[in-house]
């Protein structure tokens, strides 16, 4: 076999032929009986070497099927499924580094779509982001567009920004933070494929208006939900950062609720009082201590609540209403040691709990605690399992994940 055939090959992930490969084959072979008759070091360090070259030219990634080559690509990219995500404008990170390493795999990974169609940048990263913006847009060939642009200054350049506005109508899934212009850029414009949407902003004045169709998960931080007008009536998942549930009782077919209650408050003069029949998993993330689940459940009934969710570390968790219908219960305690048995009366119905403390809890006495308690719930079936266990195997996985 030519010698500077292997050469190319070496610096290549070519494909051998057959021929190619019953010759590379033979060349072992016949290495290794030399290695075997021979006691000469110098040969034998050369020869090793020798062999270890052709091995890598039989190396099964050479001839993996592109299909397979897709799916291990697929992974490899970030998602705003799969968080933490790095920048995807960076050219030193994948997709594009993938592009770097054969022509194959340059091949396979520009012709794979779904490896351009998630764009995530941060104003964190220095470098000129609108070549490869366009370089992405192009290559993604009209798949949905799966957007994450945070911004932590007000410096955000708008060359960026603009291009990307022009692709709403491609847009699935769009995490947005930033200033209140931004924001604002969103209305009146069309997002017919949207699904998902999170929009974070600290500016005030901030008033926004989607046409989104199918838009059914929404999560807000930082604006006011009354100025945010939105198909309400549409979404399915709710998650709540702004401190107010004003609008909530406008989600009149969501099933998950998500409520994370740093500083919540009330007016202390509204007496008004929601149902909200449609929801079955509500999360409460009570942060800072702020004794906020009273409230909540003060304000809204929910009549079809299945699982309940408390990421807590005060007392308020205890202030539980009769939830008779609640058959699971996720519960991760911080901080301190509570007293589980207390709040036992109010899931009568109780069948499946997951639980989750701090290290600095006794683990094994919270144990011995909870199944001398847990006789006041004749349905449980299941007394312990580890709420990160969950996120991986349980039955809701989703919701756990928002805690």
């Amino acid at each position: 076999m030519d010698t500077s055939r292997i050469a190319h090959l070496l610096k290549t992930n070519d494909l051998l032929s057959i021929s190619e490969t019953s010759r590379i084959c033979k060349l072992i072979q016949a290495a290794t009986v030399i290695l075997t008759d021979n006691r000469d070091v110098a040969l034998h360090l050369k020869l090793e070497e020798r062999i270890a070259e052709y091995k890598r030219l039989l190396h099964p990634i050479r001839y993996l099927p592109d299909d397979i080559l897709r799916e291990i690509f697929g992974w490899v990219v970030p998602s705003v499924h799969r968080p933490p995500a790095w920048d995807t404008l960076d050219v030193r990170l994948p997709p594009w580094t993938l592009t770097h390493v054969s022509k194959n795999w340059r091949a396979v990974a520009i012709s794979h779509p779904l490896l351009w169609n998630t764009i995530i940048h941060t104003d964190d990263v220095l470098y000129n982001t609108l070549s490869p913006l366009s370089i992405m847009l192009a290559r993604s060939k009209g798949q949905s567009l799966h957007v994450e642009i945070v911004g932590k200054y007000v410096w955000w350049r708008r060359p960026l920004f603009v291009p990307l506005l022009r692709t709403t109508p491609r847009w699935e899934y769009a995490k947005i933070s930033g200033p209140r212009r931004y924001i604002n850029a969103l209305s009146a414009l069309s997002f017919p494929l949207l699904v998902s949407l999170d929009l974070h902003s600290s500016d005030t004045e901030i008033e926004v208006s989607l046409n989104a169709p199918h838009l059914v998960d929404v999560a807000l931080s930082g604006l006011d939900a009354g100025a945010t007008r939105l198909p309400w009536a549409q979404i399915k998942t709710y998650r709540s950062r702004d401190m107010k549930l004003s609008h909530v009782h406008k989600l009149t077919s969501v099933t998950t609720l998500v409520i994370q209650t740093t500083a919540f408050r009330y007016p202390a003069d509204s007496g008004h009082f929601f149902d909200l029949p449609s929801v079955e998993t509500l999360v409460i993330r009570d942060e800072r201590g702020h004794t906020s689940i009273a409230p909540v459940f003060g304000r809204f009934n929910f009549p079809s609540l299945r699982v309940l969710i408390l990421d807590a570390i005060s007392d308020s968790l205890y202030d539980l209403p009769l939830l008779p219908k609640v058959t699971t219960l996720v519960l991760r305690l911080m901080y301190y040691k509570p007293s589980v048995g207390r709040f036992w009366k109010a899931l009568p119905g109780l069948e499946a709990l997951y639980m989750a403390f701090s290290q600095e809890m006794d683990y094994e006495s919270d144990l011995v605690m909870l199944a001398k308690s847990a006789t006041l719930l004749p349905r449980l079936t299941m007394r312990h399992r580890s709420v990160y266990a969950l996120r991986r195997n349980g039955p809701i996985e989703a919701a756990c994940s928002m805690l």
